[in-house]
């Protein structure tokens, strides 16, 4: 009887040092490999983010042109400043309600120059991706 006791106990403690379980290297491995694809997958996403904030600031300079061609209807000549677009001292109100309309994704203000026979240029100065412009 005490034999069979060993017996047992040792087969049962062998049972237990026998179980399926993840060792602390394939932990880490596993681990690794979901840093790395995090670290690949948030570069392509930084550089989409990039681009969708040139194609907004894009989108937003035609709009200013528009808005600048509404205020030539209106006062007889183009805005000086991009500021005159949004201003509400202005006869007949401003041309754009949103003060932040004229901020471009990078938080800095669009610049409006004078482009060939006086129309403007709406730039944004792209938050150090070159220079956007709406000059069609």
């Amino acid at each position: 009887m005490l034999l069979r006791n060993t017996q047992e106990k040792l087969i049962t403690r062998q049972t237990r040092l026998a179980r399926p379980a993840f060792t602390l290297m394939e932990i880490l491995v596993v681990v690794a490999i979901i840093v790395a694809l995090a670290g690949i997958g948030g570069f392509f996403l930084l550089g989409q983010l990039n681009t969708s904030k040139i194609d907004i600031a894009r989108i937003q300079a035609k709009k200013l042109k528009d808005a600048c061609q509404t205020f030539y209807i209106r006062h007889k000549q183009f805005p000086n400043q991009i500021e005159d677009l949004v201003n509400p001292n202005l006869p007949g109100g401003p041309i754009l309600e949103d003060p932040k309309s004229v901020i471009d994704p990078w938080d800095q203000p669009y610049q409006i120059t004078k482009g060939p026979l006086g129309t403007p240029i709406v730039i944004s100065s792209g938050g150090g991706a070159g220079v956007i412009s709406s000059s069609d």
